[in-house]
């Protein structure tokens, strides 16, 4: 508890990041991101940085490895002042121009802070009163992949429609639940209409005990129900509930990861599942100061491992579908 308050003491003073990044390895004895052996200091970098070695692996590593803030050369205070523009909303060029980065800098650690989020995002889990449904976009391969990626056609102009109509291949499927404690999660599943081995793959290890499931007519559902063992509540499709079950949560958060598409001017498939996790995490905590938001932001990607590069975020698989 006491490392607890101490990291988020410097967290809220918007003090050095990688004192708080230390502050949190100690409270594990210097585990070792590698191979989670034991660690001892040994000495310092630039910066005053502690330096550690592993007794088994005998790598060494600051306390930053195999966080978001890994390879970051700015100053880390900058960090806080990031995570307003990103709770904000604010554009990549407004965000290197409060932060003094460039426009590639903010694009590259959006998406160290969105994997981070995606990743505590896995952990989600609903129970009790669950409300599902799912939402569509249509197949986006935006950004400049310089030829070294492999994509099922080439990029469209911005404002192309699709080409087919209705729920075709083109449209990518988003399972969305929302629990009657306000678990939320979203994650990119298949193409085209939901299927019900997308939503096995999408809520395998999600529901915990027996649920009431609130979801539409889709018959999909039905087989999900069935394999969790959930009591399923289908509205039909000229109601708006059943017995008092209905699914105006969930369409709420429909609302919001919409207005967050239509904000980005739509992103690219490859990066969905991220500002899927981004867009929960701030449904969840919309209630709360940004200040309150910044410092918890922090925190969570304080305690992630997770190693994001530049080139791993570019050169990702264009469509992470499960089915």
């Amino acid at each position: 508890k006491l490392l607890l308050n101490q990291m988020l003491e410097l967290v809220n003073g918007q003090s050095n990041a990688f004192k708080a990044c230390e502050i949190l390895r100690q409270a594990n004895g210097f585990i070792c991101p590698f191979c989670g052996g034991f660690a001892v200091r040994n000495g310092h970098l630039n910066g005053n940085k502690q330096r550690f070695i592993c007794k088994t692996c005998h790598r060494s590593f600051v306390s930053s490895t195999s966080t978001p803030l890994a390879r970051t050369h700015k100053n880390p205070d900058v960090w806080g002042k990031y995570m307003e523009c990103l709770i904000k909303g604010e554009s990549l060029r407004r965000t290197a121009m409060d932060c003094g980065i460039s426009v590639s800098t903010a694009f590259f650690w959006r998406h160290k802070v969105l994997d981070a989020l995606e990743v505590v995002a896995k952990g989600t889990k609903v129970a009790g009163i669950v409300q599902m449904d799912e939402t569509f976009f249509n197949d986006s391969y935006k950004g400049n992949h310089q030829g070294k990626i492999e994509l099922p056609r080439d990029s469209k102009k911005r404002g192309q429609p699709a080409k087919k109509r209705g729920l075709s291949s083109e449209k990518i499927c988003i399972p969305c639940a929302v629990d009657s404690t306000g678990q939320k999660f979203a994650i990119v599943a298949n193409r085209g209409k939901v299927s019900a081995d997308a939503l096995t793959a999408a809520f395998d290890g999600r529901i915990l005990g027996q649920t009431n499931i609130c979801c539409d007519s889709e018959k999909s559902y039905r087989v999900l129900a069935r394999q969790t063992g959930s009591i399923l509540h289908a509205i039909p499709s000229a109601s708006r509930s059943i017995n008092g079950y209905n699914i105006q949560r969930v369409n709420a958060l429909h609302r919001e990861i919409n207005a967050m598409y239509q904000r980005t001017h739509g992103m690219s498939t490859k990066y969905l599942n991220g500002y899927l996790a981004l867009c929960c995490w701030l449904n969840g905590n919309r209630s709360r100061p940004t200040s309150e938001l910044r410092s918890e932001l922090l925190k969570v990607i304080f305690g992630v491992d997770i190693q994001t590069t530049n080139r791993n975020t570019v050169m990702r698989v264009a469509v992470p579908l499960l089915v």
